[in-house]
């Protein structure tokens, strides 16, 4: 699905190729893959990809917006059915669809609008309906309080430790990263920067900007709660996967 996806992006064969290969062994797929639990992470991503590539069809002049569109919104529905991380899909699709020079840019306007509505419409209508049972977990009125009760204050610390984890000389569940030793975070951290700085030198900071973007999307639902877990991290695995295969070749 990946590489499919990323041919669609219109991204050079060999680099869409190890871009796929790094994200199949990268450990950051590891929790999400060995955990049964974890399947819902897989399946979104995999919607989430179905969609953009979906999308990304949608806007060609020879698509037929009346048979695609249906199939757009089910691919999205089924995405955010899968996990509310999804949420973030129609941003991922609004900044696929509009980003300069990009795969769609030339497309119709319109098209683009109505590509992002129909994967948005599905996001808006499940999360319309699960909004009670968010509400309850977010504000304390569930058995697990302690897991998911969000606080702006556990943000930048949850930015640190997910920044640094794909980087990591082992990698245990990130919820004990905190007792890694300082300088392995360090490293780990400067590992990241060095990479962000390459793309900086590649593609200057629209490079920086689209990278960061997709590496903590999908995190936005989970950076301000006091649980860290590695398969939260299974989508920014593909970004990542992507800016080192970019950075190598």
């Amino acid at each position: 699905a990946l590489y499919l996806l990323l041919a669609r992006l219109a991204v050079a064969p060999w680099t869409r190729f190890v871009a796929a290969l790094l994200f199949s062994l990268s450990p950051l797929t590891t929790f999400a893959v060995g955990w049964a639990a974890a399947q819902a992470d897989r399946l979104y991503v995999l919607f989430a990809c179905t969609t953009v590539a979906l999308a990304l069809r949608f806007v060609q002049p020879d698509a037929r917006p009346r048979r695609l569109g249906p199939v757009l919104m089910l691919s999205a529905w089924a995405a955010i059915s899968s996990k509310e991380t999804a949420m973030a899909l129609p941003l991922v699709v609004a900044l696929v669809l509009f980003l300069p020079a990009g795969p769609a840019a030339g497309t119709s306007r319109a098209r683009r609008l109505a590509a992002i509505a129909c994967s948005a419409l599905p996001v808006a209508l499940f999360m319309a309906m699960r909004l009670p049972a968010l509400l309850a977990s977010l504000t304390g009125q569930t058995q697990v309080t302690h897991i998911y009760t969000p606080s702006p204050a556990n943000a930048p610390l949850n930015v640190l430790y997910y920044a640094a984890y794909p980087f990591m000389a082992d990698l245990p569940e990130i919820a004990t990263i905190v007792f890694r030793d300082a300088p392995q975070l360090a490293v780990a951290i400067a590992v990241h920067l060095l990479l962000v700085v390459l793309l900086f030198r590649l593609y200057r900071l629209r490079g920086v900007a689209i990278y960061l973007t997709l590496f903590f999307v999908f995190l936005l639902l989970v950076l301000t709660l006091p649980h860290r877990a590695g398969h939260y991290l299974y989508f920014s695995a593909i970004p990542t996967s992507v800016a080192l295969a970019l950075c190598l070749l």
